[in-house]
């Protein structure tokens, strides 16, 4: 009695742990489209130093195999909310750890953020239900690499860790704390002066395309979510109760 009592309790609380356990992964997605050119936007300065990047314009977010709201884009502004397809991205790698063939690679440490205002309601202004003036990601990043293709061109491949806004994550169907951060990546193309080698200090002001993405893992999240603890509470009771009636009724 007692391992059928037991049996009936574990397999109703693991069939409620398992529906909101496993959960398929989704993406957000912050996308930079045109051409961004300007004051220093990734620099290196040679030695055993870190690699920057400054004020990146990112234009819009989208959420891809997300909860909800999946494959919807919405455009980014400046954090004052003024202009549009201007959200900030700002990062600095670890330093500086030697070279692979033509690849330039950095450690992990440093720091990412993305900050600015997100037209959720997509009237392309912000206004009230929109996120305003918010750090959209924050966290650190992980081993980054700069590689060279032709001539003068070339393409950063990092990681990142990360926490992002909670509105945001909210709008593609993730609530919650997060209690762990997300596993990010980095890919942008951009340009360096003519002739730089791989292990060379450089400056550039021209990025051509890229974007952050973060994988959403849903058990990241810490969700108290009450009235699935009652029902699931009430189930397992019921579950007991019937094989005790059943028992009883047989002797």
């Amino acid at each position: 009695m007692r391992y059928l009592l037991r049996t009936a309790l574990f397999a109703t609380c693991f069939g409620c742990w398992a529906s909101s356990s496993f959960a398929a992964f989704g993406k957000i997605d912050f996308d930079a489209n045109a051409v961004h050119v300007g004051t220093p936007i990734f620099s290196y300065a040679g030695g055993a130093t870190p690699l920057v990047g400054s004020s990146i314009s990112l234009d819009t977010v989208t959420g891809i195999g997300t909860l909800i709201n999946a494959s919807v884009g919405r455009t980014l502004f400046d954090p004052t909310g003024t202009i549009i397809r201007d959200a900030q991205l700002n990062f600095t790698t670890g330093n500086f750890t030697g070279t692979s063939g033509s690849s330039t690679l950095f450690g992990a440490g440093g720091s990412l953020s993305i900050t600015g205002s997100v037209d959720l309601n997509n009237n392309n202004v912000i206004d009230g239900g929109d996120i305003i003036n918010q750090v959209l990601a924050s966290g650190t990043m992980t081993s980054s690499t700069v590689l060279t293709t032709t001539g003068n061109f070339r393409i950063l491949v990092g990681g990142s860790l990360a926490y992002l806004n909670s509105q945001l994550l909210a709008y593609y169907g993730y609530t919650g704390i997060q209690v762990d951060p997300l596993v990010g990546a980095l890919n942008f193309t951009f340009t360096v002066p003519t002739g730089t080698l791989a292990g060379q200090a450089f400056t550039s002001t021209s990025v051509l395309s890229g974007d952050v993405a973060f994988d959403v893992d849903p058990n990241a999240f810490v969700v108290p979510e009450t009235s699935t603890i009652y029902f699931c509470s009430i189930a397992a009771a019921g579950g007991v109760l019937a094989l005790w009636r059943s028992r009883r009724s047989a002797s």
